[in-house]
């Protein structure tokens, strides 16, 4: 776990008894969301530049499932920081 992890933007704090997320499962799906987005970013990105019009468009699609589905908003654990 990291330190970014154990900070609550809520409070400005650190949980220094270790995380109070109530769903280990659920934060490490938000983390997965975040990481896939990135990823689908960075080659959407990239297929434009190489010209690669069809790809992109259905990257964009992708990015856009992602950023409606709110797999990696902040509170989509119900609560959690």
């Amino acid at each position: 776990m990291t330190a970014m992890e154990l900070y609550r933007g809520d409070s400005h704090t650190f949980m220094l008894a270790g995380s109070d997320f109530t769903d280990p499962r659920c934060v490490s799906k938000m983390a997965i969301a975040g990481k896939l987005h990135e990823i689908v970013v960075a080659m959407e990105l990239f297929s434009l530049s190489q010209g690669a019009t069809q790809v992109h468009e259905e990257l964009g699609n992708a990015r856009r499932a992602i950023d409606a589905s709110d797999e990696q908003a902040e509170g989509a654990c119900g609560g959690t920081p």
